[in-house]
């Protein structure tokens, strides 16, 4: 669902954390504004509601071409109905690596929570640091099966107009399935813009450095209890009483 995903402009390091066990993770150099993600992802997901209105009159138009000759019209129909199945797919995607509209301060300070580390054992840890590796291999994944997505929508618009030039159909027919892969193509722009914006630059970058910051914090307030006595012993730091020596 998207042009080529080109993580050429984001530097990842790959550097051992702090966290036991050894977990590697990904953190990104780049600083990034917290709030501005959240604002960017409510407009990613009503740009994808958008889309698939747009999706739904384009089947519409599609099904007002069955006055088509029907070998016609069924070898179009074919190509159009699986186009439409792999767009819905890919919409479904963008919105499966997005949060929901009504609910996206509450689910990313719960992915990311603030200030909250001291209170957490050992086996949160350890949850939070899967949830931000596999949030970023999924936006990742979807990046590139939306390139496929995208690549294919245009070669169903080739077939459906090579199958229209090589059949006897009237101009009016013709120019109304031309509107049709103009909608298409409109829609196939917006949801490459819609995809890369959302799962390359800023999703990805913005998501490696919330999971870099609260890594740093995370791994602090782990290194605190280490020092404390992991699961609330308390580290006895009085020094040993050694005998006294007798004097000769």
């Amino acid at each position: 669902m998207m042009k080529k995903i080109l993580l050429s402009g984001m530097f990842f390091l790959s550097v051992p954390a702090t966290y036991p066990e050894s977990h590697t993770l990904y953190a990104a150099i780049t600083v990034i504004d917290l709030t501005n993600l959240k604002q960017n992802t409510l407009t990613a997901i009503r740009t994808a509601e958008q889309i698939q209105n747009q999706l739904s009159m384009i089947r519409n138009q599609v099904r007002t071409l069955s006055t088509l000759p029907s070998s016609t019209y069924g070898q179009i129909k074919g190509l159009y109905d699986g186009n439409m199945q792999e767009l819905n797919g890919l919409i479904g995607d963008v919105q499966g690596i997005s949060f929901d509209l009504n609910q996206v301060n509450s689910q990313f300070d719960q992915l990311y929570p603030q200030g909250q580390w001291d209170s957490m054992n050992r086996s949160q840890y350890g949850d939070y640091f899967h949830k931000w590796n596999k949030e970023l291999s999924d936006a990742a994944k979807i990046a590139m099966r939306a390139q496929t997505v995208l690549q294919r929508s245009e070669a169903y618009n080739n077939e459906a107009m090579s199958i229209l030039d090589r059949s006897a159909v009237a101009d009016g027919e013709v120019r109304q399935l031309q509107s049709t892969n103009q909608m298409l193509g409109i829609v196939s722009a917006q949801l490459s813009g819609l995809t890369e914006n959302l799962s390359t630059s800023t999703r990805i970058t913005a998501t490696a450095a919330a999971e870099e910051a609260q890594r740093k914090e995370a791994s602090a307030a782990y290194s605190r209890k280490l020092l404390q006595g992991y699961g609330g012993h308390v580290t006895n730091n009085t020094g040993v009483q050694l005998p006294m020596i007798k004097q000769k």
